[in-house]
């Protein structure tokens, strides 16, 4: 290994991702991961739609913004580079009020992610409050619930499809994969 070439450590989906970007610059990556059991990429569905969240703090929504606008430009890239099995599809969501306490906050929940709509969030769609019967017409393994949101526009991605999709793209431009610690 060359003085420089630039090493990423960690091949989950984020190390991944920084290999491929910086590949897609031009410049030579070495990216070195342990490949252990149970990493965070593969552990679980990959939910894209951090605008119908009540948890993160505020500052967080511009970053989670551009995040989401920037994933259709990053999924057309990995298909230039014949790579196009990554696990994302929009395939809604339902923000579940399981009862009555959380079924009577559903308006001011849906007002709020309207505000961030509004403001620029991207893939939240046209929301709606759902009965329990219409959220388990779309979603018919749910359980009896009080009310739920619609939506329509949220993502997901297989977090594992996705960083082998990155890899192997940026190991055709040119990365050096290593299984290893770091």
């Amino acid at each position: 290994m060359s003085a420089s070439q630039i090493v990423v450590i960690g091949g989950g989906v984020v190390g991944a991702s920084a290999a491929y970007q910086l590949t897609r610059d031009g410049l030579p990556v070495v990216l070195v991961d342990a490949n252990d059991e149970g990493q965070a990429t593969a552990a679980g569905a990959g939910v894209i739609a951090p605008g119908a969240s009540l948890r993160p703090l505020p500052a967080f929504y511009p970053f989670a913004a551009k995040a989401v606008r920037a994933y259709p430009e990053l999924l057309a890239s990995l298909v230039d580079d014949g790579e196009a099995h990554t696990g994302y599809e929009v395939v809604g969501k339902l923000f579940v009020a399981t009862d009555d306490a959380e079924h009577g906050r559903l308006e001011e929940t849906l007002a709020l992610f309207n505000r961030r709509r509004e403001d620029g969030m991207p893939n939240l769609g046209a929301m709606e409050i759902l009965t329990s019967e219409a959220a388990q017409q779309r979603f018919p393994p749910l359980a009896r619930i009080a009310a739920a949101i619609s939506i329509p526009e949220a993502a997901r991605v297989d977090g594992a499809l996705l960083r082998d999709a990155l890899i192997a793209a940026a190991r055709k431009r040119g990365a050096r994969i290593r299984q290893g610690r770091a």
